[in-house]
This record gives C-alpha cells, sequence and structure tokens, in this order.
C-alpha cells in the first residue's frame, strides 16, 4: 500500500513539473499614454503619438520573440537616432536625450539580437542569447506610433524540457478600438431617433 502510495505521489509530482513549463502569459497594450512633456521637449515629432508597453510573464528562460507583425504600425513607428531596436534606453542617457524614453524596440533578458529586417519587415525575430530563467512581468517591448489602433502579435518562445522549444503566440491590441460598421449604424439610428423624440416634444 506505501509503494503504490509513492509511486502515486511520485508519477503526480512528474506530471506537475512536465505541465509547469510553457506558463507564458504576455500582457500590455491597452489605450497607452502621451509622451512625456520632457519626451516632446526632447522631439516634436513624438506630438500624437502613443506609447505602448508590453510584458510578459514565463515559468523558464526565453529563448526568443520572432513572428512579429504589427499592423497598424509597423513602419510608422517611432524611431530616435540614439535608441535601439534590442533593447530599453540606458537611463543614464535619459536626462540628455529626453525622447529616448519613448522610442520603440522590443528585448529579452540577455543580451539580443535581431534577424528578418527588424520593425519595418513582418516575421522578423528578436533572439536572446543567455539563459536567464523564468521572468516575472518583464517588459520586452515598447511601441510608439500615432497609428489609432493596431495589433502586436508575435510569438514568446521558451525552453521546455529536454532542451525542447515551446512556442507562445500572443496578440494584443493597442490604440482606441475602432467600432464595426454596425456599431456605427446603430448608434447613427439612436441619434436620428433623440432628434426625431425632442423635435416631437418642441
Amino acid at each position: 500500500m506505501r509503494k503504490t502510495f509513492a509511486l502515486a505521489a511520485a508519477v503526480c509530482c512528474i506530471a506537475a513539473s512536465a505541465n509547469s513549463f510553457g506558463a507564458t502569459v504576455v500582457t500590455g497594450g491597452g489605450a497607452g499614454r502621451a509622451p512625456t512633456a520632457a519626451e516632446m521637449t526632447g522631439d516634436a515629432s513624438l506630438a500624437g503619438k502613443k506609447v505602448y508597453d508590453f510584458f510578459v510573464t514565463t515559468d523558464s528562460d526565453i529563448l526568443s520573440v520572432d513572428n512579429v507583425i504589427i499592423t497598424g504600425g509597423g513602419a510608422s513607428l517611432y524611431q530616435n537616432a540614439a535608441g535601439s531596436d534590442v533593447e530599453p534606453p540606458n537611463p543614464l542617457f535619459l536626462p540628455v536625450f529626453p525622447a529616448l524614453g519613448a522610442d520603440s524596440w522590443i528585448s529579452t533578458p540577455g543580451g539580443t539580437s535581431t534577424a528578418g529586417g527588424g520593425f519595418p519587415n513582418d516575421n522578423s525575430s528578436w533572439f536572446d542569447s543567455s539563459d536567464d530563467g523564468a521572468q516575472n512581468n518583464f517588459q520586452f517591448a515598447r511601441l510608439t506610433t500615432s497609428t489609432p489602433s493596431g495589433t502586436f502579435a508575435g510569438r514568446v518562445n521558451t525552453l521546455g524540457p529536454n532542451s525542447s522549444v515551446i512556442n507562445t503566440p500572443f496578440s494584443l491590441t493597442f490604440g482606441a478600438a475602432v467600432p464595426e460598421p454596425a456599431t456605427l449604424a446603430m448608434t447613427g439610428l439612436a441619434l436620428v431617433g433623440m432628434v426625431a423624440c425632442s423635435r416631437r416634444k418642441a
């Protein structure tokens, strides 16, 4: 009986460890933020743009972020001349180049390199060159664009059991939601009805 219980407990532990690989959650986007006054002073071209941040939580090492497609903004992302596509700006440079705070980039926890042409091209990849283990709410991207809305999609690839690779697709919207034509039509009908009612009362 004890041997059976011990064997069952061991099987449960192995199953639990096997299932723990690949738990990856990507968040962010939403309404974004306007560039700060300091960022705007550093570069007037930031007027009318929004800054969107994206985060990832994993239970194992991030190997890469790939198959990146940014609809409604890819080639038009804000890129500061002093910035980088593969890492956030060095905080020490921000007082001198404040617009760097709004620079667009994708990064990984270790040294990052890019392939496939970067932001202007669909399906580009950002590779990690070191084992940094699990990540908790790691900011892996910042996108700054004047596009009213769009989608940031791709895959986060993490280390799985026996050196396998686990691919986790993501697709996050950013900016203002664009109403569907049916929603716009219903809103228009409601406005017409309100106008008709107000005229009838008068």
